[in-house]
């Protein structure tokens, strides 16, 4: 098969995969409303984010660049090094919930009960696991079993939180602990991938010495790529945050909420199908590096139609829209969707073709892109948050985003273009 005609037949499961998830989405979010206020919401988002944001940082963007290692024994030192910086992570997660708990945390504008603190270092472990499972998935272009993963981890955690919350209570905890049933599921369907050599019975003292191997090597990347990879949700984590010390836990919830719907179909359209563009990238730099700015373009504007079509709709109708699935209490929240709407196009698009920065290895343009921006994000969103009533402090926000994504998509663009292998090519 062709290898533009085999990325399609990739990108085909993929979607269809995601096709099935937004799908449940949209039928258990309704109910999902109805059973939890937006302060519950708030709790959920803060507490979910921060462990996305430790296991991002903390797995030093090993599992991206174990995508791209073509040296088996390097992969299997670099699998053996992410379950030895994973144990620490969750370590550090355990202390940094029990100092929380025992401190005390309204400083960030809502209370987080102990019970929603405890799932914090368990959510840092499962989710931790999926993402080197789903890495290795990916390096063994194994697209079936990670699309099955991704219609099985959304059924068990929808499901577990409607369960949970209709008959014990809307609980941000009930989320937070279904949201780890889910990835647990993805696991089981995705440790098939790993190394057969991951996990032999060999001294601690291996592990350690092969972590230090693959961090010396592997420096530059994990310096830059982190950063660049984990600024933006962090900026997410301070903007929920932010929302609730500044306003309300109310309004954050609200956020959360107008966010997580606006982030479906880049999660389960633009994320979803990531992998396979990135893949695709690291082909075409292989075998064809003259072709890589075309098929950049090409795939970028499918984005770019793709996320206006999902997107329109709220941009319209967002009030509406969400009054009508959620709930009279949710229509605030609809009406911030509409706002951000248009910013999460550019949104979606990056989502799916910022891969190129690392297939290209201009990991200090994407260092600098992302430190900036997100930089920018910050400072707009704290002038905004203490000068600006809310609603006119989301408008100016969305302004920003799409600025941002705009400077991305050019730099991506730039990368593709002035790739120097491509450059060597057509000079012979």
């Amino acid at each position: 098969m062709k290898p533009f005609a085999q990325f399609f037949a990739n990108i085909t499961k993929t979607v269809s995969a995601s096709g099935v998830q937004f799908a449940l989405t949209l039928c258990t979010t309704p109910i999902m409303t109805r059973l939890f206020e937006p302060a519950a919401y708030a709790m959920f988002g803060i507490v979910n984010t921060a462990a996305v944001v430790m296991v991002g940082i903390g797995l030093l963007s090993l599992p991206n660049a174990y995508c791209a290692e073509k040296d088996a024994a390097t992969r299997l030192q670099m699998a053996r090094a992410m379950l030895v910086l994973l144990a620490g992570l969750i370590l550090l997660a355990t202390l940094g919930a029990a100092l929380l708990g025992s401190t005390g945390n309204a400083a960030i504008g809502v209370s987080i009960s102990s019970t929603t603190l405890v799932l914090l270092p368990v959510l840092v472990c499962t989710y931790g696991l999926r993402q080197i499972f789903m890495n290795m998935a990916i390096q063994r272009a194994n697209f079936t079993r990670l699309s099955l993963a991704q219609i099985v981890e959304p059924t068990c955690s929808r499901g577990g939180s409607i369960v949970l919350g209709a008959g014990f209570g809307g609980h941000a905890a009930f989320i937070l602990f279904s949201v780890a049933i889910g990835h647990l599921s993805a696991i089981s369907i995705l440790k098939k991938t790993r190394p057969a050599q991951l996990l032999a019975n060999l001294p601690l003292a291996h592990y350690l010495a092969d972590t230090r191997l693959v961090l010396r090597r592997f420096s530059d990347f994990v310096f830059y790529n982190t950063v660049a990879q984990q600024a933006q949700p962090a900026v997410m984590l301070a903007m929920q945050a932010g929302i609730a010390a500044f306003f309300s836990a109310h309004l954050a919830g609200e956020y959360v909420l107008a966010t997580s719907i606006l982030t479906l179909p880049a999660t389960m359209v633009a994320l979803a199908t990531a992998p396979v563009v990135y893949h695709h990238f690291i082909d075409t730099e292989t075998q064809a590096p003259t072709r890589l700015s075309r098929h950049y373009a090409k795939i970028t504007a499918l984005y770019l139609l793709a996320g206006t079509c999902l997107l329109a709709p709220l941009y319209f109708f967002g009030g509406p829209l969400f009054t009508f699935a959620f709930g009279k209490m949710w229509q605030h929240a609809g009406m911030i969707a509409g706002t951000l709407s248009l910013a999460y196009i550019g949104v979606f698009a990056v989502t799916g073709v910022q891969s190129i920065l690392m297939v290209t290895r201009r990991l200090k343009l994407q260092f600098v892109l992302e430190f900036t921006t997100n930089l920018m994000l910050v400072i707009g969103a704290f002038f905004c948050f203490k000068n600006l009533a809310f609603d006119e402090a989301i408008f100016y926000l969305s302004l920003i985003w799409l600025f941002r994504s705009t400077v991305i998509l050019c730099a991506c663009f730039y990368a593709a273009t002035a790739h120097p292998r491509r450059a060597l090519l057509e000079t012979a």
